[in-house]
């Protein structure tokens, strides 16, 4: 049994998007905006490829283990609510729709959107982490390597959504308390599974673990289809537009590691 080593690949996924955040910090204010539209690019494509090469197959592998009829029912029920969660989420938050033009007036309006985008992926991320820690905690508890190496892959995520989220991000004296909390949901949450293993000893059920994967399937469709597509569609006259395209390329490069390391 390896339980300190399980716990330490899990700390390394919640480190790898603290990293992520803190990146954009030690830029200056051009470089930040390059690193926004880079980000914007990145976070979209690793979050549209994280559905296709991860979410997906996990689901189609959970789903076959447990017995019920009509499990396609379960999958689209639950897809479904987690797009309407989000939906829910963006209709109740304050108007944040911007017109993204260069100037210092609409300065405001565009971090209030950029904050509501990095909320929104980070309350679609606390879910999965919670199931990925899980899977690599369960893995590393029997052999320590296998979680070492499951975390480096999912590090690989992390790291560019982290980004993406800190991009968002703006440390002043107003938002601090907020910031500081969406930091601690999304590093925190890399522990929620692993702790809940071990202090209740919850099982996580095939059919739990399905829910669950749907519905944060729907979260995440929804961010990059309705937050971060339309997001690339307003910038693309933008004059840092190629830095978008350059971040979507570097995303299909971490997509391709990632699978060579699974």
């Amino acid at each position: 049994m390896y339980q300190f080593e399980a716990f330490l690949a899990c700390s390394m996924i919640g480190l790898s998007f603290l990293i992520g955040i803190v990146i954009p910090r030690f830029m200056n204010k051009k470089h930040q905006e390059k690193l926004e539209h880079f980000s914007i690019g990145l976070a979209f494509m690793v979050i549209f490829g994280m559905i296709l090469t991860h979410i997906i197959p996990e689901i189609s592998t959970s789903v076959v283990e447990f017995e019920m009829n009509r499990k396609w029912l379960i999958i689209i029920f639950c897809s479904v609510m987690g797009f309407v969660f989000l939906k829910l989420i963006d209709v109740f938050l304050p108007h944040h729709h911007h017109d993204h033009k260069e100037k210092n007036d609409n300065k405001h309006e565009h971090e209030s959107h950029l904050f509501h985008v990095s909320l929104l992926t980070t309350l679609s991320l606390v879910v999965h982490n919670i199931i990925e820690s899980t899977s690599v905690y369960t893995s590393g508890i029997y052999d320590s390597k296998s979680g070492f190496i499951m975390a480096l892959g999912i590090c690989l995520h992390n790291l560019p959504l982290g980004i993406g989220i800190g991009s968002g991000l703006n440390f002043n004296k107003a938002n601090l308390k907020k910031n500081i909390l969406i930091i601690l949901l999304l590093v925190g949450s890399c522990f929620i599974g692993p702790l809940l293993i071990e202090l209740f000893r919850v099982e996580m059920t095939a059919i739990l673990i399905t829910c669950l994967l749907c519905f944060t399937f729907g979260m995440l469709l929804y961010i990059s289809l309705i937050e971060l597509l339309k997001e690339i569609y307003l910038k693309r006259q933008s004059k840092n537009f190629m830095f978008i395209l350059f971040g979507m390329g570097i995303g299909i490069v971490l997509l391709i590691l990632m699978h060579q390391i699974h």
